[in-house]
C-alpha cells in the first residue's frame, strides 16, 4: 500500500498510480500462486499437497515466548498423534485482502493440513491487526466440532485472548479439543444436547453447607427463644371449644368445565439451536465448517 500511496503522491499524472495499482495486484496474485506467463496464459492451478507443509503451530505474528511456543507445539503434536486428527494453531499479523474465513480455509488447504483421506482436522487462527479469530474444520472435524461446540470452546478461550494470555488460550483450546475428540470417539459427539456442564469441586461442599447452616440455625434459634409460654402438645384438644363445630351435610356440585388449547411452540430451524454444523466450500473446493469472532 505504500507503493500505491507514493505513486499517487507524485506531481505527475495519475498514470503512474494506476500502473502501480495493477503492478501491486499482479505481485499479490503471483505470491498467492496465480502466476501470469503471458497475456493469454490462464492462472496457475493451486494444488493441495499430500503432506503437511507447515507445523501444527505457526506463530507468524510472533506473540509467543520461546517457552510458550515449545509447550503449545508439544501439546498439539501429542494430541494430533493421539487422535489421528490435526489440531493446529496459527497466528498472523494480517489476513491481507482476504476475509478471515477465506484466509484460514486456504491456509489449511494449501498447506496440506489434516489427516486421512478426508484431511480431518481443526485449525484455530487469530489475526492481530483486526483482533479476529477463526476456527476452520474439515473431514471428521465438521461433525466432531459442531456450531454449538465451537461456541462452547470459544467461551472458554476468548477471555485468555482478551487478557493477552495467548499461550494460555492455545493450551486451553488444545485441551478442550482433546475432550471433544475423546467424546466423539464414543460415537456421540458433543452438540447442543450434551455439551459439558461445569462441575463443582468437592472441596467447596463443606463451605456451602456451612454458609447455609449458620444463618438458618441463628434464625430458628431466635424464633424458639420467643416461644417462652408455649409447650409442645401432641393433640389440639385444649385449643378447641367443645361442640363448636358440627357438620350436618356435605356434597360436591359440578358447575362447568373450561378447556384451553395452547399451540406448541416449534423450535427454531436456524442457527445452532438445531445442532449440527453449518458448512461452506473453500476456494479449493473443500467443504469446511467453522466460526469467527473478535477478542
Amino acid at each position: 500500500m505504500e507503493a500505491l500511496h507514493n505513486a499517487y503522491d507524485k506531481p505527475e499524472t495519475y498514470y503512474d498510480a494506476v500502473a502501480a495499482v495493477f503492478s501491486e495486484f499482479e505481485r499479490i496474485l503471483t505470491e498467492r500462486g496465480f502466476a501470469r506467463t503471458g497475456s493469454s496464459a490462464a492462472p496457475e492451478t493451486r494444488l493441495i499437497p499430500e503432506d503437511r507443509q507447515r507445523p501444527l503451530l505457526v506463530d507468524d505474528a510472533g506473540i509467543l515466548s520461546n517457552t510458550e511456543r515449545t509447550e503449545v507445539e508439544a501439546r498439539l503434536n501429542e494430541l494430533s498423534r493421539k487422535h489421528s486428527f490435526d489440531i493446529a494453531v496459527v497466528t498472523v499479523d494480517s489476513h491481507d485482502y482476504y476475509g478471515v474465513t477465506d484466509y484460514a480455509d486456504d491456509f489449511y488447504d494449501y498447506n496440506g493440513y489434516g489427516q486421512g483421506d478426508d484431511n480431518s482436522g481443526i485449525m484455530f487462527l487469530i489475526a492481530m491487526d483486526t483482533r479476529e479469530w477463526h476456527i476452520t474444520t474439515t473431514g471428521k472435524g465438521i461433525p466432531y466440532f459442531t456450531d454449538a461446540g465451537q461456541e462452547y470452546i470459544m467461551d472458554k478461550v476468548v477471555p485468555y485472548l482478551s487478557s493477552g494470555n495467548y499461550g494460555g488460550a492455545f493450551l486451553e483450546f488444545a485441551n478442550i479439543c482433546d475432550e471433544f475428540l475423546a467424546q466423539a470417539e464414543t460415537g456421540d459427539p458433543y452438540d447442543i444436547h450434551n455439551l459439558p456442564r461445569p462441575t463443582l469441586s468437592w472441596k467447596y461442599l463443606p463451605v456451602c453447607l456451612l454458609i447455609g447452616f449458620l444463618p438458618s440455625f441463628g434464625i430458628t434459634k431466635g424464633m424458639k427463644n420467643q416461644l417462652k409460654t408455649r409447650r409442645f402438645q401432641s393433640r389440639a384438644n385444649q385449643y378447641q371449644r367443645k361442640d363448636s363445630f358440627n357438620l350436618y351435610n356435605a356434597n360436591d356440585t359440578f358447575l362447568y368445565r373450561r378447556v384451553t388449547h395452547v399451540p406448541r411452540v416449534e423450535s427454531s430451524s436456524s442457527g445452532s439451536s438445531r445442532g449440527g454444523s453449518s458448512t461452506h466450500t473453500s476456494s479449493s473446493g473443500t467443504s469446511h465448517g467453522g466460526s469467527s469472532g473478535r477478542f
